[in-house]
């Protein structure tokens, strides 16, 4: 009995790491672009409601922070009221963006990423209204060369682009 409990422990130990790893696959750069273009209405109000709001500086299910503290806090303590901060939730589900984030001249809305304390990688839908630097055709072929981090765009249209940094 002792043996079989131990084996469907390890089983399911071993299901649990297989997910893993298939999850950690980035998406392609085909389904990034079909994300943004099914939801661009939706991802165009969530940028026009942080140009709006310019005290925050990332919304995401676990609170609001604002230019006065990085620190994730209450809509309330961080200056937003609830029905603004549902919305923003209610648009970030719609839109398959786990998190809205303000950074500098570019407004990124977090769709996938892994890793934790610094490693690992991040895609974001991103509008700027500044050209970036580095520019590639597709995410599919971005790849880390070196131990420092790396980010690169893929044009959308407009001053929309796909973002990663890894």
């Amino acid at each position: 009995m002792l043996f079989l409990g131990l084996a469907v422990c390890v089983g399911l130990v071993g299901v649990l790491m297989g997910y893993s790893i298939i999850r950690m696959k980035r998406p392609t750069d085909t389904s990034l672009v079909q994300q943004f273009q099914k939801n661009r209405t939706t991802f165009e109000e969530l940028k026009q409601m942080l140009l709006t709001d310019q005290h925050v500086d990332q919304v995401a299910r676990w609170g609001v922070s604002n230019t006065n503290s990085p620190v994730a806090r209450t809509a309330k303590e961080a200056g937003l009221s609830e029905d603004r901060y549902k919305r923003y939730l209610e648009l970030l589900k719609r839109s398959g963006a786990s998190a809205a984030i303000r950074d500098g001249h570019e407004i990124r809305f977090h769709v996938a990423g892994r890793g934790f304390a610094s490693k690992g990688w991040r895609i974001s839908i991103t509008w700027t209204d500044a050209k970036p630097e580095r520019i590639i055709a597709s995410l599919d072929d971005f790849r880390k060369t070196t131990d420092k981090w790396e980010q690169a765009y893929r044009p959308l249209e407009h001053n929309w682009y796909l973002w990663i940094i890894w």
